[in-house]
């Protein structure tokens, strides 16, 4: 691209030797359109340069996303293992509650009080 911005500009000064005049107007105008060709060139390549720093902030920019993303996920079933086991614990708690208060409604009396122990001790128990 810049290759063929370069050959205008040479065509452009070319066909400026070829009146051959050497007043000082001409020479102003071949000064003029060699500098108005550097500077479209540099502006090209201020360009082409921002292009290429926009491309890589985008793709720095979706880089971090999908981290995010991945992060989330890990945090996610993280949480959902916590949750499991204090559900499993709750469900635990539960049923030594529920054995406890059959203990304290049956009318028989309790035979093995290690049992209603260990009923009582688990009652409160939490991962």
């Amino acid at each position: 691209m810049l290759k063929f911005f370069r050959h205008i500009r040479r065509s452009l000064l070319n066909e400026n030797k070829m009146g051959k005049s050497n007043s000082a107007k001409a020479s102003a105008g071949k000064y003029f359109r060699y500098a108005i060709g550097e500077i479209i060139l540099v502006v090209i390549g201020i360009l082409i340069a921002l292009q290429i720093n926009n491309w890589n902030e985008n793709r720095n920019t979706e880089k971090a996303k999908a981290q995010s993303l991945l992060n989330l996920k890990k945090e996610f079933e993280s949480n959902l293992g916590f949750l499991q086991r204090q559900e499993d614990s709750i469900d635990k708690t539960n049923k030594n509650l529920t054995k406890l208060i059959n203990f304290s409604v049956s009318t028989n009396p309790v035979k093995n009080s290690d049992s209603l122990m260990y009923y009582v001790d688990n009652m409160f128990y939490f991962y």
